[in-house]
């Protein structure tokens, strides 16, 4: 089940350029890069740290179908 709130941790770095992101958790040393409609997403729970409401203003701006943007391939239970 996909969080409805979100807290983005402070063991996670987050770098963008040229519209993609990067983001690292420094616990886990994984990282995971973000195309233009991950970035908006980030930027979006940075602000609000609610999901749907998040979703709702990337729908609006991209083309992209609603169950892909809120549970992205390989992010099924694996949050940063």
């Amino acid at each position: 089940m996909i969080p409805t709130r979100v807290i983005q941790s402070a063991n996670t770095l987050f770098e963008e350029a040229g519209g993609e992101g990067v983001l690292l958790n420094l616990e886990t040393e994984r990282y995971y890069i973000l195309d233009d409609v991950g970035v908006r997403m980030w930027q979006e729970l940075a602000e609000s740290g609610d999901v749907i409401v998040a979703a709702e203003k990337l729908l609006a701006e991209f083309d992209v179908d609603r169950d892909i943007l809120l549970i992205p391939k390989g992010f099924e239970g694996d949050w940063v």
